[in-house]
């Protein structure tokens, strides 16, 4: 646990902001941002077993680190040319002679675009070229570039609709679409219903927000072309797997000063789970509970 603590306070990012007409109805971390979900965070998965079909391969724990800069680069009115990076990483204390990594990670740059349509209609679209591995050798075909696609209508100054559609060449799902939705209920209550955090939210005061909700963590990568062999199944050398947890939990987000905001969340991780698609390989965790902690600013 400690030694995730210290590689999770390595981690600090930000995300800059333009304005746009319904400013109100925003993410706290920037309002082109489509959902609250924060730029920097630190998610403890507590240790549970996980079976390879009925067998029993041990207890397993994680954790997950991400941060993503993104700089928004004004081209011509409304229209705004997105860079930046964005650093995963995802740590298993794993069984020993299980065939799971122990790591995996990515490093990935960001590119892309958002345009203002009117006063109703936003649209952003990013890529995010980089490597997808456990890093434990890395070549060209650790390389690749999910995309996302992300669109909203303001309907009126309190709802706003859209959708999400998210593409990874090494899903097993090459194409994912979502709908989205931010709801200002009234003075207090907010729906931010976005991948990868849908939530419900109560304001309290500027300073103090309390939220519950859903958490998507996860993603897809390659593992070394060795990585089958050491494990005792050489057929998953080089193969490409996906790993998720469905979380669902709560938590509060405040001000720390100036532009600065934490969260602190805790909940259940309902699905834990890695999957070598490629090779029919699918081991599945037990619940257990998490812990979150997160920053983000506003410039």
């Amino acid at each position: 646990m400690k030694r995730y603590l210290l590689l999770a306070a390595l981690i600090t990012a930000t995300a800059a902001h333009a304005q746009y007409s319904n400013e109100h109805i925003g993410s706290p971390y920037g309002v082109n941002r489509y959902g609250s979900s924060p730029p920097s965070s630190f998610t403890y998965g507590f240790s549970a077993p996980i079976s390879l079909g009925n067998a029993n391969l041990g207890d397993i724990d994680s954790a997950e680190f991400g941060g993503v800069y993104v700089a928004q680069i004004p081209v011509r009115d409304r229209y705004d040319f997105l860079g930046g990076v964005s650093l995963r990483r995802f740590q298993f204390g794993t069984p020993a002679g299980s065939p799971l990594p122990n790591t995996l990670q990515s490093v990935a740059g960001v590119v892309g675009a958002q345009g203002r349509f009117g006063d109703s209609w936003r649209a952003r679209i990013e890529a995010l070229p980089g490597i997808y591995s456990d890093f434990s050798d890395i070549s060209g075909e650790d390389i690749t570039s999910p995309v996302v696609l992300e669109g909203a209508y303001l309907v009126h100054d309190d709802l706003e609709i859209g959708a999400q559609l998210m593409l990874n060449p090494f899903r097993s799902s090459k194409v994912i679409g979502t709908l989205g939705v931010t709801w200002l209920i009234d003075d207090y209550w907010k729906l931010e219903f976005w991948l990868p955090r849908p939530q419900i939210e109560y304001s309290i005061s500027e300073d103090l927000t309390l939220f519950a909700g859903g958490s998507l963590g996860g993603g897809s990568f390659r593992v070394a072309e060795d990585f089958g062999d050491s494990v005792g199944r050489p057929n998953l050398n080089s193969e490409l797997v996906d790993f998720r947890e469905i979380r669902a939990g709560a938590g509060a987000r405040f001000n720390v000063g100036g532009s600065i905001t934490a969260e602190l969340a805790a909940g259940w991780i309902f699905d834990r789970r890695f999957e070598f698609h490629r090779r029919d390989l699918t081991a599945n965790g037990d619940g257990a509970p998490y812990v979150q902690f997160s920053l983000g600013a506003r410039f």
